[in-house]
């Protein structure tokens, strides 16, 4: 942590070139002003919503907004430079938001975080003026909100063994409320609206999460007669988890409980917008379900995953009816919606509805459960690698594909490897503060280098919020070998292979082996190439030339490849067709509790070749995963 008081010294005017997000423009002038100096707030001034205007004089500090959220906006810039000095450079700032939804969600259920947690996020989040806060309530692994339709929910599913859902996911396990062992909680109505209460003081809005169709493990097992009737034949997918079920559409008394839910969720929380999930189901028992085969049968549809489209048309017309304006991920809009609906965006590719409103989150610059550092010197994270610059550079409006109406844009902080406070705001700060920016200030503003800057700044902020961090100063950054050409002597030679490469990692195909081009800790860059059996590829060099070394990396990844080959041969030859004896490398690397390795396999040599010929061979058991291999390099 950087103590605020050296940055206190170091900075004698606080200015407005300072604070994060940017403003839209600022015109510092001469002189400087006492922090404490008298502020006057003016309102109705014509000006767009939440856009504001500060004038500070060597005596005063003026303030024009239209209204209070405007000049909310216009404090919390006060706020933070008066935090970086008891002097404030005189100046003129005109500030207004980029996008008018600035969201973070907040999973609450893969790991259990208090309300005192949840207030001090929301303190951070109204400095950045971000205005949304989405908690994830519902899912697989816990129920979080007190129902009194349904209380079987919180008192059978709040509770488990195991901290973080990945712990929880060894044996599944829910347990009695406070048992001894077990670990969670769920928030009761009268804790919900005092966390309601506290965003909306700081023009925060609290949208909920119930996740249906899927992701309703926890609400089946306290209420398991809403299951399909195929469920336990669903448990036998050797290729699916067990716990990946969905409600049984076809089942009357599942829209009774849906409903329920609704009802109760609509009333206590105020906010336009309810957020009723619609990802991943995954349908397999509805393929062999009575129910549902049954209602597929009177309503004419065809394959199952007409069922979810039922469900999700009949769910959004529900909530419309209540005034309520449904959000769901872009899984749900398969569906035809209602105008009203909203779509949030988390594939990198998908199709969106032209006729709604669409918040971006697009996972692979908007989800801070991703490493954000080099993965092998981080604590357990999802499988990407996402560092503050990739988040940073994010334009969604630039965004290959992106819809006309973008309504705003989200960060989401899934917490299944994330099970304390502290290591969930370390993954969290300062990512968010980059995504606070990118919604809120003009794409003109962006400056990456001077953002960092900013940063170190900002610290002593979250230092004061007790909010926990990465510095950026102790970034290790990425993979040293993707920021520049390799040049080595089969650069851009052809080669031939009698492998199958993954269709999911083909991108660039055989010549991305010899293009220079190494690639960075993502498996999906495409600059690593996925062989979906054993590799045996040969790359003729040309001529015949002296050689003293061939090697290549290889990647072993949760969320990419869980594989490194057994061992690598090489050989030789001088006409492709006599070959020489071949030198045998073996890969020593247990796979035992490895998140993440990226080895380079390589031997050394003393010959002469034209060509050289590269195996790398399977481990014992079934083929899961492709062998992802970078650059192959001859020296």
């Amino acid at each position: 942590m950087i103590a605020s008081f050296f940055i206190t010294v170091a900075l004698a005017i606080a200015s407005p070139a300072d604070i994060i997000p940017a403003p839209v423009s600022f015109r510092e002038m001469p002189g400087s002003c006492a922090s404490d100096a008298p502020v006057k707030y003016r309102l109705g001034k014509k000006m767009e919503k939440g856009a504001y205007k500060i004038v500070i004089d060597r005596r005063r500090i003026t303030v024009d907004a239209a209204d209070s959220l405007g000049a909310f906006y216009a404090a919390q810039t006060l706020r933070q430079l008066r935090m970086h000095s008891d002097k404030l450079a005189c100046c003129v700032i005109e500030d207004a938001p980029r996008f008018a939804y600035r969201g973070y969600m907040l999973d609450l259920v893969s790991t259990w975080h208090d309300a005192d947690y949840i207030k001090r996020q929301i303190d951070a989040m109204a400095l950045c003026k971000m205005n949304v806060l989405h908690l994830h309530l519902s899912d697989t692994h816990a129920w979080r909100l007190e129902s009194e339709k349904f209380p079987l929910l919180h008192q059978t599913t709040s509770w488990r063994y195991g901290a973080s859902g990945e712990d929880w996911k060894v044996n599944r396990l829910f347990a009695p409320v406070a048992a001894p062992g077990a670990v969670g909680g769920f928030y009761t109505k009268e804790q919900m609206r005092d966390i309601i209460c506290y965003a909306a003081e700081r023009h925060i809005e609290i949208i909920p999460e119930i996740d249906f169709p899927g992701h309703v493990f926890a609400a089946l097992s306290a209420y398991p007669e809403l299951r399909c009737e195929s469920y336990v034949e669903e448990q036998g997918d050797p290729n699916q988890p067990p716990y990946l079920v969905e409600l049984c559409i076809g089942n009357p008394r599942t829209f009774d409980f849906v409903y329920g839910i609704l009802d109760e969720v609509a009333e206590l929380f105020p906010s336009d917008y309810l957020h009723i999930g619609g990802d991943e189901a995954k349908m397999t028992a509805w393929k062999t379900c009575g129910k549902c085969q049954a209602l597929m049968h009177r309503e004419g549809m065809k394959d199952v995953s007409e069922l979810q489209q039922y469900f999700t048309r009949k769910v959004t017309e529900y909530l419309v009816g209540k005034g309520k304006r449904p959000v769901g991920w872009d899984e749900y809009a398969q569906a035809a919606l209602p105008e009203e609906a909203v779509v949030m965006k988390w594939h990198t590719k998908c199709e969106l509805p032209a006729g709604n409103d669409v918040i971006m989150a697009t996972h692979n610059y908007t989800y801070l459960c991703y490493y954000q550092d080099a993965p092998m010197f981080e604590r357990p994270a999802w499988s990407r690698y996402l560092p503050l610059d990739a988040v940073y550079g994010w334009d969604p409006a630039q965004e290959s594909g992106a819809p006309s109406r973008i309504l705003g844009i989200e960060s989401c902080q899934w917490t299944s490897h994330l099970p304390d406070d502290a290591y969930l705001d370390y993954m969290t700060w300062p990512r968010l503060a980059a995504i606070a920016e990118r919604a809120w200030s003009p794409e003109s503003t962006r400056d990456y280098n001077n953002f960092k800057e900013r940063l170190r700044k900002f610290y002593p902020v979250l230092d004061s919020l007790g909010i926990n961090y990465f510095d950026i100063d102790k970034e290790v950054g990425h993979r040293p070998e993707s920021l520049s050409g390799v040049n080595h002597l089969a650069l851009n030679c052809p080669v031939q292979s009698t492998s199958a490469i993954s269709a999911s990692y083909s991108q660039g195909g055989l010549p991305a082996l010899t293009d220079g081009i190494c690639g960075d800790w993502n498996g999906d860059d495409h600059r690593w190439i996925g062989f979906s059996e054993a590799m045996d590829v040969t790359v003729d060099l040309g001529e015949v030339k002296p050689l003293r070394y061939v090697g290549a990396s290889f990647l072993c990844h949760k969320g990419y490849s869980r594989d490194l080959p057994k061992e690598v041969r090489v050989s030789f030859s001088s006409d492709g067709i006599s070959w020489s004896e071949e030198i045998v490398r073996v890969c020593e690397i247990s796979l035992w509790g490895v998140q993440c390795a990226y080895p380079e396999l390589g031997i050394n040599t003393d010959c002469e070749a034209r060509y050289v010929r590269y195996r790398a061979s399977r481990r014992e058991g079934p083929v899961k995963w492709p062998l992802l291999v970078d650059e192959l390099i001859v020296l």
